[in-house]
């Protein structure tokens, strides 16, 4: 067995917020990692994540993004093999191999867009994803910047919303 986290944290420009992410890492026996919404300039992406994630793997979605990084993902590589299928500005799509008992199961990391009109082109990305999942496991992580629930939103708005 192994343990996914998916993080939304900013700040990770500052040594604090990387080595928070370390003790966590370490403290939840953690074999994957996605942070999100971390807003890493692509410039620094590699020092951060070498800082953060020491001898693990990791990618990013950096290229797919306009402004910093949105989602960045690390992996124990003793524990699982990750291969990202598939990614877009909001989403990471990968298929993770763990070693010990040879299963493998798809997981989609997301850091959605903050309108709806950008979730929408999510939805129709994880829509065509499906088709290649295809039954297989597939856990679907992240922050889809909506409340499924009124009750579940802290101070915005107490009317349904077509987001949720």
């Amino acid at each position: 067995m192994f343990n996914i986290a998916s993080w939304n944290i900013r700040g990770l420009n500052h040594t604090p917020k990387q080595s928070e992410v370390q003790q966590v890492v370490n403290e939840n026996n953690l074999s994957v990692c996605a942070i999100l919404e971390s807003h890493v300039d692509i410039m620094a992406l590699s020092k951060v994540c070498s800082n953060m994630f020491r001898s693990w793997e990791w990618s990013s979605n950096a290229s797919m993004c306009v402004k910093g990084c949105r989602i960045i993902l690390g992996w124990n590589k003793d524990v699982v093999d990750v291969l990202v299928v598939a990614q877009s500005n909001q989403a990471m799509h990968t298929k993770i191999f763990h070693k010990d008992d040879n299963k493998v199961m798809f997981c989609t990391f997301v850091y959605a867009g903050n309108n709806p009109m950008e979730r929408r082109h999510l939805w129709t990305d994880l829509d065509l994803h499906k088709h290649v999942v295809r039954g297989s496991p597939w856990i679907l992580m992240g922050d889809f910047n909506a409340s499924l629930n009124m009750e579940d939103s802290h101070a915005g708005s107490s009317l349904l919303s077509s987001a949720m």
